[in-house]
């Protein structure tokens, strides 16, 4: 699939029949033969996405707009007051938005928030939401002794119950819902938790 006319590739990501590709200018969504679906200019400065099952949310780092897409077309065109750390979409379209004052933002499928909280003493780094286990993960990193330590903390998608609270003595890099699992992979080593917050 030839997408010199739009620019470098910088990253791609996989949804269920379709893959996701961005360039300086623009983002191409490729069928799983080759065949060039959509494209539409993105205008963001360093465009990220996170992708789902069959939606994808885009962002630009160190502001606050971002769009949701389907392999077709553009389905929300979103903006919050302060400035996107990161996002993550789940596979049933709820979505989570970080922002640099530590405040996560949970949204449903319509693009209705349905709760927010802020975390006062940690740094969030990384935010995983997961419509098969309902769950929305939150690590946070703080130091001790000279030592980076990572606090996961994972709430129901659909309120602020909090589900478990654990520490790991890593940096977290990234995480990520995987079955009954999350997957934590630190600067270290990688470390998994169960679904109520025992380490494995």
């Amino acid at each position: 699939c030839d997408l010199l006319e739009y620019g470098t590739a910088k990253d791609v990501r996989v949804c269920s029949d379709f893959y996701v590709v961005t360039t300086e200018s623009h983002i191409v969504t490729i069928n799983q033969k080759g065949a060039i679906i959509s494209t539409i200019a993105h205008g963001y400065a360093d465009c990220v996405i996170k992708s789902s099952d069959n939606r994808f949310i885009v962002f630009n780092r160190k502001s606050g707009g971002y769009q949701i897409h389907n392999a077709v077309s553009l389905l929300y065109d979103g903006k919050i007051d302060e400035n996107i750390v990161t996002v993550d979409i789940a596979d049933d379209g709820t979505y989570a938005i970080v922002t640099d004052n530590n405040e996560v933002n949970v949204y449903n499928k319509n693009f209705e928030k349905i709760y927010n909280f802020q975390s006062a003493s940690n740094s969030i780094i990384d935010v995983d939401i997961s419509s098969e286990s309902g769950n929305l993960v939150v690590a946070s990193v703080t130091s001790k002794n000279g030592k980076f330590n990572t606090t996961i903390q994972a709430y129901r998608t659909n309120s602020e119950e909090t589900v478990y609270k654990t520490e790991v003595d890593l940096l977290a890099l990234d995480i990520r819902q995987i079955g009954n699992k999350l997957l934590v992979v630190g600067d270290t080593k990688c470390t998994a938790i169960s679904t109520s917050g025992d380490l494995k």
